[in-house]
């Protein structure tokens, strides 16, 4: 009896473990596949094209056949609803999105790089656990890039900004937006508890904070965050999306 016990739960361990791997698998997969896609169409539209998921799978090679499906459904569920919500919007006045695609590119914020440490990621505007399981989040009613004030961008600090246990004062960080290109430069690093939101308050300089969470090796939910404050420097970079033809004869 006692060795029938023994050999269930290690089964029951070996399974669980399995499982946990698929899982983190899949996570690991999917986060991928979206910055690929999502990087991807973001150079598309700074160079003026429309991307799409065709597009993007044309080479059909062996990774992107595997993931076709996965990629295609993807899409129409995030259209299907923003489609939803569009419908739900009809009665606002004005200004609101008039397609799906529209609100996709509005809920699309950038880029972020810090180059010295060869951080490279997309940036969306929300902090929910799917938004930042796949990109670093823009904090909503912080400053967006191009706007004064302050900016707070959020990621894990097993992921995104997993780099960020490295990060140093004077370190470069860039963001690009397709309106144009944003430089800061990192003023100050400090450690707070998970409440303190003065942290993100509004500033008059222009300034970028990054939040996740600390510390970076802690198993489980860690019970502080860690704050990367920059400061914008020089002018604001028009992006190729917004340079004319007129422009760029008038540059030869």
């Amino acid at each position: 009896m006692r060795h029938f016990a023994v050999k269930a739960a290690q089964w029951t361990l070996l399974l669980g473990g399995l499982g946990a791997m698929g899982y983190v698998g899949y996570v690991y997969a999917d986060s991928e596949l979206y910055q690929r896609y999502e990087n991807w169409a973001f150079d598309e539209q700074l160079h003026g094209r429309a991307p799409s998921v065709p597009a993007f799978l044309a080479d059909a090679t062996p990774l992107r056949r595997v993931l076709r499906r996965s990629v295609v459904v993807e899409e129409r569920e995030e259209t299907k609803t923003d489609i939803e919500s569009a419908d739900r919007a009809k009665a606002a006045p004005l200004e609101r999105p008039s397609t799906a695609r529209e609100m996709l590119e509005r809920a699309l914020i950038g880029r972020i790089e810090v180059p010295r440490l060869r951080v490279s990621a997309i940036v969306r505007e929300g902090v929910d656990d799917r938004t930042l399981r796949r990109a670093v989040g823009h904090i909503p009613e912080t400053a967006r890039p191009g706007q004064p004030g302050n900016i707070g961008l959020a990621g894990h600090r097993d992921t995104f900004f997993r780099q960020l246990r490295n990060v140093r004062k004077n370190d470069r960080i860039e963001i690009q937006t397709l309106d144009g290109d944003y430089e800061y430069v990192v003023d100050s690093l400090k450690v707070v508890g998970p409440n303190d939101v003065q942290v993100l308050a509004p500033t008059n300089a222009n300034v970028l904070t990054l939040v996740t969470c600390y510390p970076f090796n802690y198993v489980g939910h860690a019970p502080r965050r860690y704050i990367v404050r920059a400061r914008q420097v020089g002018s604001p970079t028009a992006s190729l999306a917004n340079e004319s033809p007129a422009a760029d004869a008038g540059g030869q």
